[in-house]
């Protein structure tokens, strides 16, 4: 059932949508302007904008459970925005998390078994993929969908998806209607969006890559922080993890992340309520330790036939593996 969308809620979403992307506009644009012969400042600046990658993807997030604005056009056309904004197409983005909500652990994971894959290989995998290759894959899906002939993407599919069920999903989804239209017409924005950027960077536009790969680094990071460890069978859909107060706003309330699963209808703004309702409890876990513990790296299947949160406050060992193993 979805929860009764209130006035106050799209008040506030606007307004952070004007604000984030009036800063990242004025990254792109502004900043090489007035910047140019103060390359530090200039470093500084961007460096200090790579977090606000966390609310931008949390508003697109808002925007694929049809949370951001009660009008459904509305909330379509300012994900598109954000997503533009953000490098990706939003359909692509919306295909991936609601599979991900879907199928949760089997459509994602940091678990591997011994004899399906070398502690090696899982790690390379892990690595990649949380310190930067989850949004580049994004990107790479979207410039792919977007402007590979219709027949020579849908041929690359099963390369992609190993489990029946997630390739039939993609086959419907990803080219329905004029899906795949929008997608071109958005990455063609994204494209004229970061090469007139890179023309106003001119010499300095490396700097710009500073914000770009941060970007790529937080997100990934970040996104897989609230499901690390869980068992495979969904019996645990995400941590709740505590953060400080400001923080927690700052994301949009992203560590309330179990109650989101169980409650995805649900406006970022009340999930604390709701947490307080359903009595979904915040973990011991905090959020940072969440993101550090990814650190670790892969885990082996069998590990997690234990209590996986006793683990990880060293109460039991674990069975992880590394690139020195």
């Amino acid at each position: 059932m979805r929860h009764a969308y209130d006035f106050k809620t799209g008040w506030i979403n606007a307004s952070l949508i004007t604000a984030i992307s009036a800063l990242i506009l004025i990254q792109l644009f502004v900043l090489p302007y007035y910047l140019s012969d103060h390359p530090g400042v200039m470093v500084a600046i961007l460096v200090g904008l790579i977090p606000l990658n966390i609310p931008l993807w949390s508003l697109i997030h808002e925007a694929i459970h049809k949370n951001l604005f009660e009008n459904k056009k509305w909330n379509e056309r300012a994900g598109r925005f954000l997503s533009i904004l953000f490098g990706a197409d939003f359909d692509v983005l919306r295909f991936g998390h609601l599979m991900h909500h879907r199928y949760n652990r089997d459509w994602e994971s940091e678990v591997y078994q011994r004899d399906e894959s070398h502690p090696v290989t899982a790690s390379f995998n892990h690595y990649i993929k949380m310190l930067g290759g989850l949004y580049l894959s994004e990107v790479l899906a979207s410039f792919l969908r977007a402007f590979l002939p219709v027949s020579l993407s849908k041929k690359m599919l099963p390369y992609i998806f190993e489990k029946e069920a997630h390739l039939r999903a993609a086959e419907r989804k990803l080219y329905k209607g004029n899906s795949v239209r929008k997608g071109r017409l958005s990455m063609l924005f994204v494209l004229f969006i970061a090469g007139s950027s890179i023309m106003l960077y001119g010499a300095q536009a490396h700097f710009l890559w500073v914000f770009f790969l941060g970007r790529a680094f937080i997100i990934s990071l970040h996104d897989n922080a609230y499901h690390y460890g869980t068992k495979p069978d969904n019996s645990q859909p995400a941590k709740e993890l505590k953060a400080p107060e400001w923080w927690s706003a700052f994301m949009l309330r992203f560590n309330y992340h179990k109650t989101h699963h169980l409650h995805a209808n649900l406006p970022w703004y009340h999930l604390p309520q709701k947490q307080v309702e359903a009595g979904t409890y915040q973990d011991q876990e905090s959020w940072a330790k969440a993101v550090l513990i990814q650190l670790k790296g892969p885990i082996e299947k069998n590990a997690l036939t234990r209590d996986f949160n006793d683990m990880i406050r060293g109460k039991k060992s674990m069975n992880q593996t590394s690139f020195l193993h």
